[in-house]
């Protein structure tokens, strides 16, 4: 990464990890993104130029039993896709995560593909894991915890019975050009 692209992708991650900064954050991606991932078939999000790349996540809402849309920053753990349910530092869990939690089942739009995963909560070592690897991705991360309080941020896997269709190989490049 060059020298500017690491000294911004430090300021935003510093701005936006700022309890306004979050909130101004999340809600101009949740109307930007999901527009941005249709019209380029998830290859481009708000973020994603600077080394952030997002995806679109569609899940059965648990209530209402309709498809909610969700844009959400994500990393690859091997062939897994791995989403934190920060909700920028706020006392709840966000609404995606309790859609996942009572549907499993969800709809990923990522790098031009699209299909169904199945998502489970990251616990005990895994989750420990995953949590160095998400603060590695977004340093934010750390300070949403603090900020959450006593709600421990939960880490999603979601996971894809197509193998031979998933986009983590190309995305893990793309992946390693933005650090």
């Amino acid at each position: 990464m060059t020298r500017i692209r690491l000294i911004y992708k430090r300021g935003v991650e510093a701005i936006f990890s700022t309890k306004l900064g979050s909130r101004i954050g999340m809600n101009a991606a949740s109307h930007i993104d999901p527009f941005l991932l249709k019209m380029t078939k998830g290859r481009l999000s708000a973020g994603s130029p600077w080394g952030y790349p997002a995806l679109l996540l569609t899940t059965t809402g648990a209530k209402s039993g309709l498809k909610r849309e969700t844009a959400l920053l994500f990393f690859h753990d091997e062939d897994r896709i791995v989403i934190v349910a920060s909700n920028g530092g706020g006392p709840r869990h966000p609404g995606w995560y309790y859609n996942l939690k009572y549907t499993p089942e969800a709809e990923v739009l990522l790098h031009n593909y699209s299909g169904t995963y199945t998502s489970y909560e990251a616990a005990g070592e895994e989750r420990s894991r995953l949590w160095i690897k998400a603060n590695e991705r977004w340093s934010g991360y750390e300070t949403y915890q603090k900020r959450a309080g006593n709600r421990l941020v939960p880490i999603m896997v979601l996971t894809s019975g197509d193998r031979d269709r998933l986009p983590y190989q190309q995305d893990r490049q793309i992946l390693e050009q933005g650090r």
